[in-house]
């Protein structure tokens, strides 16, 4: 991810739990109201009904990360700033 860029809107899952794991670079992490610094090696758990989230990208160059989680058949994206909710289908 490029230096500057923020992944999404603060969204959260209802179904599906998620991760990411810092392989190189920092960023800010946005737990709910929270915001936290995250480097290299450190893991975010996201679960499912967890607080809403996002990533931004702080550093001068790239972060490289791996995200992941289950993928349900049917899943609930929340987005509490636009106070929406989107079913999701697989």
């Amino acid at each position: 991810m490029a230096p500057g860029v923020t992944t999404t809107e603060p969204h959260r899952h209802e179904f599906a739990d998620a991760f990411m794991f810092i392989l190189q670079g920092t960023a800010e992490v946005q737990l709910g109201d929270e915001v936290h610094t995250v480097t290299s090696g450190d893991f975010i758990g996201l679960p499912a009904r967890g607080p809403a989230h996002d990533y931004t990208n702080t550093w001068g160059t790239e972060l490289i990360y791996l995200v992941g989680g289950n993928r349900p058949d049917f899943d609930v994206c929340t987005y509490p700033s636009r106070e929406q909710r989107f079913p999701i289908n697989r």
